[in-house]
């Protein structure tokens, strides 16, 4: 079994639990997404006021590779997550990608970032 061990270059969540977040994660890269959104729930749990928390996920097939798909349903319909957009790359004739998801909804992008100042959290393959 091969193993490699690189330190962390400070993927984390705000501070501040009233930050947004935009976070795109790329196939296993939705992991640290996944316990980003679970923190968020429990701040909520917690009666906390929290930010926007808009998660972009790609991946080549909604059939087999769309990672906890149903909790991230869910996670939109009780408000967790207030945006989710998910890109399949090979599930039709002309690819769509994450980057093609984020064009859609670039007055939300700017809005998060360019104005309210949020957090941009980006998890993939360190290969491709």
């Amino acid at each position: 079994v091969a193993i490699a061990l690189r330190p962390s270059v400070g993927l984390c969540m705000p501070f501040n639990p009233k930050m947004p977040m935009l976070m795109a994660g790329l196939g296993t890269g939705l992991a640290p997404m996944r316990a980003m959104v679970q923190e968020r729930e429990w701040q909520i749990q917690q009666g906390k006021q929290v930010g926007e928390s808009v998660l972009f996920f790609g991946c080549r097939h909604r059939s087999k590779d769309y990672l906890y798909g149903d909790q991230w349903e869910d996670c939109l319909k009780r408000g967790v997550l207030t945006g989710l957009r998910v890109a399949f790359s090979r599930d039709q004739k002309k690819k769509v990608y994450i980057q093609n998801k984020i064009e859609e909804v670039p007055e939300q992008v700017y809005d998060i970032l360019g104005v309210k100042g949020g957090y941009f959290m980006y998890c993939g393959s360190a290969g491709q």
